[in-house]
């Protein structure tokens, strides 16, 4: 039976209450950029909204205690992790894009227009973690090697 480290459990707990506030928009995360918020509301709302600038990078160092240690062969990371994310990256661009072509978002929507916005801006500003996710496991062959050659 595995284990779970429970220093990475804490963390990603943390990192999922931040994720969580830094998506509360007007009511608590953006909060100090209301005019006429009190001083208590200002000061919590900005240290919050410091703090919270730390949950992605808190995701990817998670990441990086999981893998860079495993003795993966690279099919398995193209099978098991480039795909998965390759695919749910797609799956949802599709999905947002025809949402927003059916709010007439897009003057000519179609299969080539959107592997172009695919391509050249992303499908959708929310999906940048992904786009981050995705060169972090592409280039996780190439990091294993220098962190295994590590002293702890």
């Amino acid at each position: 039976m595995k284990t779970k480290k429970v220093e990475y459990e804490i963390l990603r707990c943390i990192s999922i209450l931040l994720v969580i506030y830094a998506h509360t928009s007007y009511r608590g995360f953006e909060l100090y950029t209301i005019s006429g918020t009190s001083g208590l509301n200002y000061s919590v709302s900005l240290l919050m909204a410091g703090l919270c600038k730390m949950c992605i990078p808190l995701f990817f160092m998670i990441s990086g205690g999981f893998l860079l240690h495993r003795n993966e062969p690279l099919s398995v990371v193209l099978k098991k992790r480039v795909l998965k994310i390759f695919l749910t990256l797609i799956i949802f661009s599709v999905i947002q894009y025809f949402y927003r072509a059916c709010r007439d978002f897009y003057p000519e929507p179609g299969i080539h227009h959107f592997f172009q916005l695919l391509w050249q801006d992303g499908s959708s500003i929310p999906y940048w973690y992904l786009y981050a996710h995705l060169s972090l496991m592409l280039m996780l062959p190439f990091l294993r090697p220098m962190v295994q050659g590590m002293s702890d």
